[in-house]
Parts: structure tokens; C-alpha cells; sequence
């Protein structure tokens, strides 16, 4: 585990890039026998957690130029232009994002939980297997807080 475990430094937080049952084998390597929900209670009580992958790289890694910083930052200097007109005027200026579109069906999510047995879901995100798209979006009122 030693070189499998990472952290938080500023907390107690570790996590293992080991599954449980990659865990489960190589116990069973030295002749210790224990189930994967066993070892998913020990990795807790030990301050372990669930941990999945966060986006969290800005344009997939990809430098921009001075130009395009700058045409990203005259957008922001618009929105707060325009958040400011309203708010002097009482009216609410609403932030709705909708980047994400999610397919509508019997398709994987990120996430884990502890079950008897997995949830079955299609192989495939394929959009001709869906229902139909979501464009999931959350709204934010300033002055409403």
C-alpha cells in the first residue's frame, strides 16, 4: 500500500489507487482471507475515502495565446458589466450554464457505492442509444444570496 497511497496533506485524507479487490488478491498472496466490503470498512476506519476523477484543467492543457486570454477575459468584464446595470436597476441577473449535456437512458455515471451487485447499464455511450439529451444547467442569483 505503501506505494500506492496518496493524500491530502492538509488533512488526514488518503486515498489508495488500489481497488478493493486488488487489495483482497494481494492479502490472499500472504495467506490473509477478506472480503472487499471488509476491506472498504478498514480503508475508512484508516481515513481513506472514495475518491473520483475531478476536470479540473482549464482548456484540456492547452496554453492559450495572449489574444484569446484576452477575448476570455473581455466576456467576463461584459457579464459583470451587465450583472452591475441590473442590480442598480433591482433587477435579478441570472447565470445559467449549460456546457454539460447528458444522455438520457440507461447509461454509466461516475461515482461508486457500496451494493451487493453492480448496476448494468449499456457498453456503450453511443447518442443513438439514448432517449434524448439533458442540458443540465444550474442558475445563480447574486442578489439572492
Amino acid at each position: 500500500m505503501k506505494y500506492e497511497t496518496a493524500g491530502d496533506p492538509m488533512s488526514d485524507l488518503k486515498w489508495t489507487r488500489k481497488t478493493t479487490a486488488k487489495i483482497v488478491d494481494a492479502l490472499a498472496l500472504i495467506n490473509i482471507a477478506v472480503s472487499n466490503p471488509t476491506v472498504g470498512k478498514i480503508l475508512k476506519n484508516l481515513n481513506f475515502s472514495l475518491k473520483t476523477n475531478v476536470k479540473s484543467i482549464a482548456n484540456g492543457g492547452k496554453p492559450r495565446t495572449k489574444k484569446e486570454n484576452e477575448d476570455r477575459n473581455n466576456q467576463f468584464e461584459y457579464i459583470n458589466k451587465m450583472i452591475i446595470k441590473f442590480a442598480k436597476r433591482r433587477m435579478p441577473a441570472i447565470s445559467v450554464d449549460t456546457k454539460k449535456k447528458e444522455p438520457i437512458g440507461n447509461f454509466k455515471n461516475p461515482g461508486t457505492r457500496y451494493k451487493r451487485e453492480a448496476d448494468l447499464t449499456n457498453d456503450h455511450d453511443f447518442l443513438t442509444y439514448a432517449a434524448g439529451i439533458a442540458a443540465l444547467y444550474g442558475v445563480y442569483d447574486q442578489q439572492k444570496k
